[in-house]
């Protein structure tokens, strides 16, 4: 799957409405206890802008997997494949 690695960008459009503070203190929280994160949804939901923004926040790079329903192991953890 494609990899992006981005910088925390300088200024953020972000907008805190009640459900994306929500989901940022669920992500925030699982980040401090080191807990892995799956976030699933509908394209333009906001799950990358929340993550974007806590990396914002925090001053830390971010490393984007883009992943879809043909996505599957191997392609996150690599494997052989006939040349």
């Amino acid at each position: 799957p494609p990899t992006n690695t981005q910088s925390p960008p300088h200024q953020s459009n972000f907008v805190p409405t009640p459900y994306a503070l929500k989901l940022m203190q669920s992500v925030a929280a699982a980040i401090a206890n080191n807990e892995p994160i799956l976030l699933s949804g509908e394209t333009g939901c906001g799950k990358t802008t929340i993550v974007q923004h806590i990396a914002n926040l925090t001053s830390r790079n971010l490393i984007v997997q883009n992943l879809s329903l043909q996505t599957d192991s191997s392609d996150l953890l690599g494997g052989y494949r006939p040349l």
